[in-house]
């Protein structure tokens, strides 16, 4: 072949190739398009060179043979490239390419390879693989290089729109790594999914231009550390092979995934689109078999999608459309259908009344109720769906709302499947739960442990159903019996296996029956409960007695507890009742616990008693605090208006005298009211609500009922019917004025009203203290300025009184004694500069009663204002306690650093951490504080401050999750919360300054103020990290180093104390223990991998060597 026909544009590409590869061989770092073309050459030319420089060297022959397969945009592109490069100059670089290719060798050296593959498994690779594509699109932007054609991208979903919006590159880590993993399985829903070959091959031509853009950047890269750029055509060349490939492994990859997320979608489409068919079908007229039809297939469906997406429960698909039929069946006696409960579920009043009425009939509906409402609730979802199915995850498990709808659907139906669907055991549920009702409605106990889900009742529920059961040992009762303990009764039996088949129970059975022929023998035909005291008489020797049938039972009741129960999962409900429910009643009735013991012995002490309706309960009657305020306020006017109508004002009937018969009135309701509210007792068991109405009466007539009474004394009305006209009703009447300060007794009960309002109600007590001295010594003054106001009416008329200091005033017009306010005013002058000991001795007392009362007046308001100032100085003083403190820390400091003679940014480094340290002193107090508190307190109060941060940690998280799950299934979670709470207990603060290092192997931190970088990486707001610490092998424990940018607080738990917590709650929770386990295996297993790996890599580098 001649160099002429080289030249020409129409050179074939076969010729091209044996050109090419021949300029390979002799390439060393000049131009390769010189060393193919001697001459000029065109863009065909150079069209054919992108091409092959693209494709691996084992396809090129193949390609050659067949170039018509490249795309027509593609070859479009790489003649335009070249042509552009051959006009603009081809090795020569601006200053903004070279600050492209200087940020591309900087990112590429951050990049963490693994065998020349990028290592995007841990969080630090992965940024550093993003910032790395990041900058080689910003390369190519800066280089004029024209993006590979995407317009395949209009065609893609909605997901995958939003995360390539335009035709712009898009370089992401997700596509890069699946390149990599290109024979790597999907596994979706249980479902293996594999690329297509084509798309593998698309892979393998991004992993090669991949391969060779990070073997030019690693040879520009020196030993000293420098680094050269490469030449910019090298660089062009290699851009535009990876971003062709990169088009092409695009487009196919997240084709073909959207292919398989709309296979994996393919049950939740499929029953989405039968409840539309199901629904469309409900609101036509003509229902008939089709509608059945249509709820069989979505049941199916939807036992077909918790197979695959609930995670949580079992997973069941064997739950079929008998479940649904025999719930509808059970609503339909009742009047209810599936509307009701849709109704009832979206607030609708008459819809929860109706069920409300069905469920106290039958205890059974609430079980058909929440099959029917799982189910509509399903296809709620379903239509909610149904609007947005792209959004839905293709892995059904991350669906947090379809997960939890499955859940409670699964939960209900296997309950329905198991006593709705049965009807024996249906109606004996309904039986047992009647007698449960019936000892509610005889013990009040039973009542208080059922509501309040006391851990005793799980003690009680599960003897009360056996004792319902060998009371009536036929069916129904045997067969739910034989359901809750299906250990004891064999399956070869089948369902008519007898109780007395097993040994324990027919001991118990033979025990019960003989227990029941002596009740029938000693009560007539109709028997009333057993009263405590006949039950509590001495038997007589002669014939069986109550006690005896008691004690009978006892000895039942202490058997049933040896016996294993399997799953005690009887719920308490309500219905009419037998024998068996009346003892059980008295026994709970005069136990003071259910314990594990019934026996009768422990009958003497009550914790819950009895309470008629007309007895008060303090904490459960919300009325009963508004009349607490309404006597709060008559107080208020007992303290202020009282003194006045007494010392100044003359008795008649007013509106002042209304007010105070009113205020009468309410203290003489509260004083009838007090015969009926039950107070606190102190028993050997614990502090219980008296309820008996003697108790209460005898308590209030001991206590405050003489003050009360004495209060209530009509003086008022004596004053107003006396005849002051004679001397000596006129002497009465002083008396009985007088006598009226008996009132300001009244005041007494305020004191009692802040300690039931202490309790409820966050009182701060230093600024309420203040506030109670300065009240103190303003209504003190204003006592003893009524009080000093009363002498003027107290003495005869003609004595010298201390208002006649002030008479002077009557030349001016001014008449002082006529004006009540007057006198109130100059009292009250008097008395407060008496109290204050200022003691101006305007006026002063001028008979033998005003020098008396004066002397005492003297002597209280003097010790009062005494005490008043000292205790206002000690609170100022404490309220300012902690501020004293960190000033004299502050002015210690001070001293040091200029006793040692620090520099001055050390200076302003230390002010600046104990300045900002205040928050970690305050965390110490407290935690001093917390440590008076008993250990269960305690541990509550850790747990609900350091709750926020445990979330964060992962392993913590799905320890929650089960609590979680526990507490939605009604099941007891004390001993999980109890480990959360040991372990927030162990959580410690630690300060760091700013610009200050820090780092701990096997120790969890967590971030709760301040800005840190973790190995050069910024950490958001709550970051954890060294979730790794529960590793016992430091060696594989990653380093991580914190560096504080401002002052930083941060809570770390450390390794030791953290298995500490494990070893002790081993036996109680052993499910922290497995979750923590799995999780340092996991990590150790990956760990140990790489470790592994990275040694024996490291041995074939020396080997080579």
């Amino acid at each position: 072949m001649t160099e002429g026909e080289k030249q020409t544009p129409d050179w074939p590409v076969q010729d091209f190739l044996l050109a090419y590869e021949e300029a390979l061989t002799k390439r060393s770092g000049r131009n390769l398009a010189v060393l193919v073309f001697p001459g000029s050459f065109s863009p065909v030319h150079m069209g054919h060179m992108l091409m092959l420089q693209q494709v691996p060297s084992v396809n090129r022959h193949r390609l050659a043979l067949g170039a018509q397969d490249i795309e027509a945009g593609k070859f479009t592109k790489m003649i335009r490239t070249g042509w552009s490069r051959l006009t603009t100059g081809w090795g020569t670089t601006n200053s903004a390419e070279g600050a492209a290719i200087d940020q591309l060798l900087n990112t590429h050296r951050a990049l963490l390879l693994d065998g020349g593959r990028a290592e995007v498994g841990s969080e630090a690779g992965y940024s550093a693989c993003a910032i790395f594509l990041s900058s080689v699109e910003t390369a190519a932007k800066t280089f004029g290089l024209e993006a590979a054609p995407r317009g395949y991208r209009k065609k893609f979903s909605a997901n995958y729109r939003a995360l390539f919006p335009d035709d712009a590159r898009h370089y992401r880590v997700d596509v890069l790594e699946a390149s990599a993993d290109q024979h790597s399985a999907i596994w979706v829903n249980g479902d293996k999914f594999e690329l297509s070959p084509e798309a593998i091959c698309h892979a393998e031509a991004l992993q090669k231009a991949w391969s060779d853009l990070t073997q030019i950047l690693e040879s520009c890269a020196s030993a000293d550390g420098s680094a050269r750029h490469p030449g910019r055509s090298e660089l062009c060349t290699v851009l535009d092979a990876l971003d062709v490939a990169w088009a092409g492994f695009e487009h196919k990859y997240i084709a073909e995934l959207i292919e398989i997320e709309e296979q994996a979608r393919r049950l939740i489409i499929k029953a989405v689109e039968l409840e539309a068919r199901l629904s469309q079908l409900e609101d036509s007229p003509n229902k008939g078999k089709d509608c059945i039809e249509l709820k069989k297939s979505l049941v199916q469906g939807i036992a077909h999608l918790n197979s695959v997406a609930n995670f949580r429960r079992k997973g069941r698909d064997d739950l079929g459309f008998d479940i649904l039929e025999s719930a509808a069946d059970v609503l339909s006696k009742f009047g209810l259908t599936s509307k009701d409960i849709v109704a009832a579920g979206e607030g609708k009043g008459f819809a929860a009344a109706a069920i409300q009425d069905a469920v106290s009939r039958s205890a059974g509906v609430s079980m058909a109720v929440d099959v029917v409402g799982s189910f509509e609730a399903m296809r709620r979802y379903l239509r909610e769906v149904k609007k947005c199915l792209e959004r839905v995850d293709p892995h059904l498990c991350n669906n947090v709302g379809l997960v939890a709808r499955l859940v409670d659907w699964e939960e209900s139906w296997e309950i329905g499947a198991r006593y709705v669907r049965q009807r024996q055991l249906f109606e004996a549920n309904n039986d047992i739960v009647a007698e449960f009702r019936t000892a509610q409605s005889l013990a009040p106990a039973f009542t208080t442990m059922c509501t309040d889900c006391d851990v005793e009742l799980f003690l009680v529920l599960p003897r009360m159903v056996i004792l319902s059961c060998l009371e009536k040992p036929n069916e129904p009762r045997a067969g739910l019996l034989r359901s809750l303990l299906p250990h004891r009764f064999p399956e070869t039996n089948g369902a008519g296996a007898r109780l007395d088949q097993d040994s324990e129970m027919g001991a118990l059975l033979a025990q019960f029956k003989q227990a029941d022929s002596q009740h029938l023998q000693t009560t007539r035909p109709e028997p009333k409960p057993l009263k405590p005291k006949k039950m509590a008489a001495s038997p007589d020797p002669g014939s069986p007695s109550a006690l005896s049938v008691r004690s009978d039972y006892g000895v039942i009741a202490a058997q049933v507890s040896l016996v294993e129960i399997a799953s005690p999962s009887a719920t308490p409900g309500a219905w009419p009742g037998s024998w068996t429910s009346s003892v059980m009643a008295g026994i709970l009735r005069r136990q003071p616990t259910a314990t594990a013991s019934l026996s009768p012995r422990r009958s003497k002490k009550v914790l819950a008693m009895p309470k008629a309706w007309y007895i008060i309960n303090p904490e459960h009657n919300n009325w009963l605090s508004s009349w607490h305020l309404a006597t709060a306020a008559a107080l208020v006017f007992v303290a202020l208006v009282t003194p006045l109508q007494i010392g100044l004002l003359e008795a008649r009937i007013d509106a002042l005298a209304i007010c105070s018969f009113l205020v009468d009135l309410m203290f003489f309701i509260d004083l009838v009211l007090n015969f009926f509210i039950a107070f606190p007792s102190n028993t050997p068991h614990g502090v219980v609500w008296e309820t008996r109405l003697s108790k209460i009466g005898m308590k209030y007539l001991k206590g405050w009922f003489p003050i009360d009474f004495l209060t209530l004394l009509p003086f008022d009305l004596l004053g107003l019917a006396m005849d002051t006209e004679s001397i000596g009703n006129f002497k009465v009447v002083r008396v009985l004025r007088v006598l009226r300060l008996v009132k300001l007794v009244r005041l007494c009960k305020s004191w009692r009203l802040l300690r039931r309002w202490e309790i409820p109600y966050s009182i701060p007590y230093r600024q309420l203290a203040l506030l109670r001295f300065l009240m103190v010594i303003m209504v003190m003054c204003h006592w003893l300025a009524c009080v000093w106001a009363m002498t003027l009416q107290l003495v005869d008329p003609g004595v010298p009184r201390w208002l006649d200091d002030i008479e002077s005033e009557i030349v001016f017009g001014i008449k002082t004694e006529e004006s009540p306010f007057s006198i109130y005013i100059a009292s009250f002058y008097f008395c407060s500069y008496t109290m204050t000991s200022v003691g101006y001795g305007d006026f002063g007392p001028k008979n033998l009663l005003e020098r008396c009362v004066c002397t005492l007046m003297v002597i209280g308001s003097g010790l009062c204002w005494a005490y008043v100032l000292g205790e206002v100085c000690a609170i100022v003083a404490e309220m300012n306690a902690d501020s004293r403190g960190f000033r004299n820390k502050m002015q210690e400091l001070n001293k040091l650093m200029k006793e040692r003679g620090l520099p001055s940014e050390m200076k302003s480094r230390l002010r600046s951490f104990f300045l900002q340290n205040r928050d970690q002193v305050l965390y110490v107090s407290q935690k001093k504080l917390l440590g008076d508190l008993s250990p269960q307190l305690k541990a509550e109060v850790c747990t609900e401050l350091n709750l926020p941060w445990i979330k964060k940690v992962g392993f913590f998280k799905r320890f929650l999750s089960i609590i979680r799950t526990l507490e939605a299934r009604g099941m007891s979670s004390e001993p999980f919360q109890a480990a959360i709470a040991d372990i927030s207990s162990q959580l410690e603060m630690a300060a760091f300054a700013q610009r200050e290092f820090f780092q701990s192997p096997q120790v969890l931190y967590i971030l709760s103020k301040g800005l840190v970088t973790l190995n050069g990486r910024f950490a958001p707001d709550g970051a954890v990290w060294g979730e790794d610490f529960v590793l016992s092998d430091v060696s594989l424990i990653r380093p991580v180093a914190g560096y504080a940018l401002t002052y930083v607080e941060v809570l770390h738990l450390s390794h030791h104390s953290f298995m500490e917590v494990i070893e002790r709650r081993k036996w109680t929770c052993p499910q922290l223990g497995q979750i923590v386990r799995h999780h340092f295996i996991r990590i150790a297993v990956a760990r140990g991998i790489m470790k592994e790996a990275r040694r024996r890599q490291a041995c074939l580098r020396k080997m080579k060597k």
